[in-house]
């Protein structure tokens, strides 16, 4: 079985921490050089991890004989300009969220990966969080109807030029459509907060769906407080239950109205399997398993989950948000 040779382009804290030792870790997939604009960084994940190919333009990385697909790590606002790149070379891309920054950039990528028929995958991990994937079947086995989503999410870091909308939104968005199948959003309204320094510090969603369903996300920035304080939860509400996780795991809480012992006990609490590993957290879990999907799809040559067009639609989504708030509207008729 002939590896695939990956450059990674963009070689900052992410890529440290997750990238490099999930590749490390997938049989068919090899690390062959990574790209920086920053020459002591490349000299100093060099050194840590045996790479001998290392470079500081772009398209020498995507240009190089070894490479066979990237992995692009960087600032958001180059995203476009570096997607585009690889794929008018042909070169499949990993593309860490959010897609873009603007949606004219965004639809672009869609575009030409569309006619260069060349695969692109959007790094929404959550998507891959085991908590998540067996609350999903939890939802369509035991609670019916769904009538309603609800999301908390508090974080203490965010990049304020990408903004809380997208750089830290977009994974909730993204989300709620993975657990809705890419239901059609019919309607969106919201509200946002901004700081004496006119950074975006709150926002309040509502989502409607074409079959019904609400979903509202709540999204805060809080630099102040610490990760023992902050909620990030997820909670649904069906006709014949509940039930309830934390963003980023690892348990979940099912009761189910149906349940003798449910009525009588109260709520069940749920630990996945996969979720108890003595070898790896759960928070580098994810990494793996998206990036051994992105492989996957690649070799088997299967649809992407949460590929340009679900990051297209997940700052769409935040653009109507932010729409909404400051004309004061709500936007209905929509087909998102």
């Amino acid at each position: 079985m002939k590896r695939i040779g990956v450059s990674i382009i963009g070689v900052g804290s992410i890529s440290e921490s997750s990238h490099i030792p999930s590749l490390m870790k997938i049989p068919c997939a090899k690390l062959t050089s990574i790209c920086d604009i920053r020459p002591e960084r490349l000299k100093l994940l060099g050194t840590k991890y045996n790479i001998k190919k290392m470079f500081l333009n772009y398209k020498d990385a995507i240009d190089d004989s070894d490479t066979n697909a990237v992995i692009i790590a960087t600032n958001a606002y180059s995203h476009a300009e570096i997607a585009l790149y690889a794929i008018k070379k042909k070169k499949p891309v990993f593309l860490e969220k959010p897609i873009t920054l603007l949606i004219p950039h965004a639809e672009m990528i869609v575009e030409e990966s569309k006619k260069n028929k060349v695969p692109i995958m959007i790094g929404y991990q959550l998507r891959f969080l085991p908590n998540h994937t067996l609350t999903k079947s939890y939802m369509k086995k035991y609670i019916g109807q769904v009538y309603s989503i609800y999301i908390r999410a508090e974080t203490l870091v965010i990049k304020p030029a990408e903004s809380l909308l997208i750089d830290y939104g977009t994974h909730f968005f993204d989300l709620i459509r993975y657990y809705l199948n890419d239901q059609k959003i019919v309607s969106i309204s919201g509200q946002v907060i901004y700081d004496k320094n006119k950074i975006q510090i709150a926002a309040t969603a509502l989502l409607e769906f074409e079959s019904g369903i609400h979903a509202t996300i709540e999204l805060f920035w809080l630099p102040d407080f610490n990760w023992g304080v902050v909620d990030r939860s997820l909670t649904i509400v069906g006709s014949k239950g509940k039930i309830s996780t934390k963003m980023s795991g690892p348990d979940i809480t099912l009761w189910r109205s149906e349940s003798f012992r449910d009525k009588m006990l109260g709520p069940k609490n749920i630990l996945p399997k996969e979720t108890v590993n003595p070898y790896l957290p759960l928070s580098d879990l994810c990494y793996l398993k998206e990036l051994e999907t992105f492989f996957y799809c690649l070799r088997n040559k299967t649809k992407m989950p949460s590929n340009a067009e679900d990051g297209l639609k997940a700052l769409q989504i935040a653009d109507y948000i932010l729409k909404s708030f400051t004309k004061g509207k709500k936007f209905s008729g929509l087909k998102i």
